[in-house]
């Protein structure tokens, strides 16, 4: 048995029990599931797993406040690399939701992650209107903003693209 799939167990272990809190007494759990997140032989269905217990428990169950940018740093770049693969979509609406869902959990709405959460969000939303195998994608996304908006993340935030 791999290494992931020994997390896997236990993590699935442990939720079935009940006490999803224990998860996170390790306060590396998040990062283990990042550490997954990247790995290919982890299949879709076990990286929306992870992500829906990270979105669903991590406040709960005490995840560290000054770990949050790094976890959406982390989070992101993973994004980015599935993205780049083209690979993954529904893993990688899932990733934007999760993003979402922690900024506003952990009131991270007036920060340069924050912000950097939405320039992603909006450059998804603005490439590639027409396209059809994006759909998904630029739903989550639009639907992310929403989330941020009527939490008054976004406000006040420069609507404008960046041209590079």
């Amino acid at each position: 048995m791999s290494e992931w799939e020994d997390f896997l167990n236990k993590s699935r272990h442990i939720v079935s029990s009940g006490t999803c809190e224990k998860l996170f007494d390790d306060n590396y759990y998040v990062f283990d599931v990042i550490k997954l997140l990247y790995k290919e032989t982890a299949d879709e269905k076990t990286k929306l797993e992870q992500l829906v217990l990270i979105e669903e428990f991590s406040q709960q169950a005490g995840v560290q406040s000054s770990n949050i940018d790094q976890i959406v740093e982390s989070l992101l770049d993973v994004f980015h690399q599935l993205i780049k693969r083209g690979r993954d979509v529904n893993v990688s609406c899932q990733i934007l939701t999760t993003l979402t869902t922690i900024l506003v959990l952990y009131d991270q709405l007036e920060t340069e992650t924050c912000q950097s959460v939405v320039q992603t969000l909006l450059a998804i939303v603005c490439n590639g209107i027409n396209m059809t195998e994006n759909r998904p994608l630029r739903s989550t996304a639009c639907q992310c903003l929403l989330q941020l908006e009527d939490s008054k993340a976004i406000q006040n935030a420069d609507y404008t693209r960046n041209s590079k």
